[in-house]
């Protein structure tokens, strides 16, 4: 991939000078697509990046899910010209473009961790398999990635539902303290 243009100080703020400018006159600013753009990402986003790619294979069935990922593996030669737009192969194919760019990048700048952890890496896995294996290892780490998302997203929620009901029992505990500083004592003389 080629590499974003660097530019000095002033240039910078000269570029974001003219694009403020020309916001506020109303004009429309778009991107040069065929620009190539720096992004500094947090590796964390990553995490994100994956959960989303997981959650797409979890809202079409296991035919579409593969057909989709065989006509990115083959760099979509083997889609038919006249086939419909289809979101649902782009979304996935932008996520797994933004994936691989960022394991890509990772692994340059000397930002990966060489582990014997169990680490869930099968949507990096999966990325993988379109460089590194078959459409028979594709489809197997399919299935874990499937797998391995259910069992996250099930801790997950167990985990966000025992914090809700925590946060609702610390604000009945806030409510009934609060109430009971209100009601003032009643004296002996009343």
């Amino acid at each position: 991939m080629k590499e974003a243009k660097k530019l000095s100080k002033k240039d910078i703020e000269k570029h974001l000078q003219a694009t403020k400018k020309a916001i506020a006159e109303g004009k429309v600013v778009t991107i040069n697509p065929d620009a190539v753009i720096s992004i500094p990402v947090v590796g964390a986003f990553r995490d994100y990046i994956a959960e989303a790619i997981n959650y797409l294979f979890t809202i079409k069935d296991e035919d579409t899910i593969t057909t989709t990922l065989m006509h990115i593996r083959a760099g979509f030669k083997s889609l038919p010209e006249d086939a419909p737009y289809d979101p649902y192969m782009n979304a996935v194919w932008t996520l797994m473009t933004l994936m691989t760019e960022i394991n890509h990048q990772a692994a340059e700048q000397g930002h990966t961790i060489i582990t014997d952890q169990d680490v869930d890496e099968s949507v990096s896995n999966l990325v993988n398999s379109f460089t590194a294996g078959n459409e028979e290892d594709t489809k197997a780490i399919l299935k874990e990635s499937k797998i391995n998302y259910e069992k996250t997203r099930a801790a997950a929620e167990e985990k966000w539902s025992k914090e809700d009901e925590e946060k609702k029992m610390k604000a009945l505990l806030d409510k009934e303290i609060k109430k009971d500083k209100d009601v003032k004592p009643k004296s002996n003389e009343d």
